[in-house]
């Protein structure tokens, strides 16, 4: 798998998460300014990795919609999780989001792909060809979704 797909996995995660708390699809507040003090006082030697704590619970959450034993964006293949997590110790800058911002990157990695609209759990393919054209067709979902206000979790078999 190329680097590019990597980042770009990495990209839609951090922004999907954050439209994900900032619609309320999660009880979370990992993306608030306020998170950054709270998580430095209650895990000082971890705050450099602020942006992947909130990787754990929405993993749960969408298990929970999915089902655990199907792969989706945020749990994939043992071989990429950890690619990622390799990437993401190197990476230690702090991207301050905004809501249209977050939209705007969704836009720039669908690519304008057109797709129906669907609520809830949809497979989009398998985990052997994981690509751009996986990456652009989950981007194109969760921008429809927030775009139209409906909750989609796309997987993979």
């Amino acid at each position: 798998m190329k680097e590019s797909v990597f980042v770009k996995i990495s990209e839609l995660r951090t922004v999907v998460g954050f439209l994900m708390e900032d619609r309320k699809w999660w009880n979370t507040q990992f993306f608030e300014s306020s998170s950054k003090d709270f998580l430095g006082y209650i895990f000082p030697k971890s705050i450099n990795q602020k942006m992947n704590f909130y990787l754990d619970p929405i993993r749960h959450l969408v298990d929970s919609e999915v089902g655990a034993n199907y792969y989706h964006l945020f749990r994939l293949p043992i071989q990429v999780e950890e690619k990622l997590f390799k990437m993401a110790k190197i990476q230690v800058e702090d991207k301050s989001l905004t809501y249209d911002g977050a939209l705007e990157c969704l836009k720039s990695l669908s690519e304008d792909l057109s797709i129906e609209r669907h609520h809830g759990p949809i497979n989009i393919g398998s985990t052997e060809r994981i690509d751009s054209d996986i990456i652009q067709v989950l981007a194109a979902h969760y921008l429809s979704a927030f775009e139209h206000d409906y909750k989609v979790h796309p997987y993979l078999n």
